[in-house]
């Protein structure tokens, strides 16, 4: 049997079975076709094992000769140009029912070179791939109505007037701007404290920046008061110095090398030089420090912190 007609087995062998098909040719000495045939493998496999076999030392040819996952080719990502992308979304609001071939079509006899799969990424980008979202957006135009999802504070406060003013109901208003009700219904809100404080509508209908107070696995103002007493001593030491002694004075309940450096930063004495000119200016302001003696007076103070009713 020639070995292009073997049924192909190698993917059923182990990587023992196949360094024992490669030393029974070259440590026993017999012929490659034989062995071959025995194990049910073709011979370019058989020489391809025998390449790693004999590539690596003794310790690594169980995963040199086992089976390699394939490196996927990188494909660079490719995007049609902007003003094709432009040209898919005149057409496609223009006519709403026309499915992505018929548009593919369309620019292509318009003298556009782009694929229809091109044309299909652009319309789920541009948020257009079923005909009901085409017609949507095509009613939106013509009705000057703001639409997608970044609209400006003058759009936000448009779409809430005609809520207000044009008595729309709120999922009619959301179906034609594309936007959420829950969204629109904080718009309302925010619309509607501005009215009654006197501020400008406007601006408080414009994005606002999320500010986070203090989380709670954040030090406590009695610990950032031990790390800035310590500080005030010693700015020359470093936040892991400055653990350290925070540690041996207040035990566990002490900041660690991450929380003392958070405490600096926050403060703005990440730096040496910016802690020794803090220092120069608060040299009056040293904040007193409890002595603590003994692992009884940590409990204590523990308790006195976290639970005050139950400290001893």
């Amino acid at each position: 049997m020639a070995s292009r007609d073997l049924p192909d087995l190698s993917h059923i062998l182990s990587p023992r079975d196949r360094i024992r098909l490669i030393e029974r040719v070259l440590s026993d000495g017999e012929s490659i076709p034989d062995v071959c045939r025995d194990f049910g493998v073709s011979r370019p496999t058989f020489y391809k094992w025998k390449r790693r076999y004999l590539s690596v030392g003794e310790g690594d040819r169980l995963e040199a000769v086992g089976d390699r996952i394939p490196r996927r080719r990188k494909i660079p990502a490719q995007r049609i140009p902007q003003k094709i992308e432009e040209r898919v979304f005149t057409v496609a609001v223009a006519h709403p029912n026309w499915g992505k071939r018929r548009i593919h079509a369309f620019l292509l006899r318009q003298g556009h070179r782009v694929g229809i799969h091109g044309v299909s990424n652009a319309l789920r980008r541009l948020c257009l791939s079923t005909p009901e979202l085409r017609e949507r957006r095509r009613l939106a135009q013509e009705k000057a109505i703001p639409h997608g999802r970044l609209l400006a504070p003058k759009d936000r406060l448009s779409l809430v007037e005609r809520i207000l003013i044009g008595r729309l109901p709120i999922s009619v208003v959301s179906k034609d701007s594309g936007v959420s009700r829950l969204t629109i219904y904080k718009w309302l809100e925010r619309y509607r404290q501005a009215r009654e404080a006197g501020k400008d509508v406007s601006e408080a209908l414009a994005d606002r920046k999320r500010f986070v107070g203090r989380i709670k696995t954040q030090a406590t103002p009695e610990q950032e008061g031990w790390v800035l007493g310590v500080v005030l001593r010693n700015p020359a030491w470093g936040k892991h110095r400055l653990a350290r002694s925070l540690r041996q004075q207040y035990g566990f309940v002490a900041l660690g090398s991450h929380g003392v450096s958070n405490v600096l930063r926050r403060n703005g004495l990440s730096r040496v030089n910016q802690r020794m000119a803090w220092v120069s200016t608060n040299t009056g302001s040293l904040p007193a420090v409890r002595p603590v003696t003994g692992w009884i007076g940590r409990l204590k103070q523990v308790f006195e912190q976290f639970v005050p009713t139950r400290a001893p």
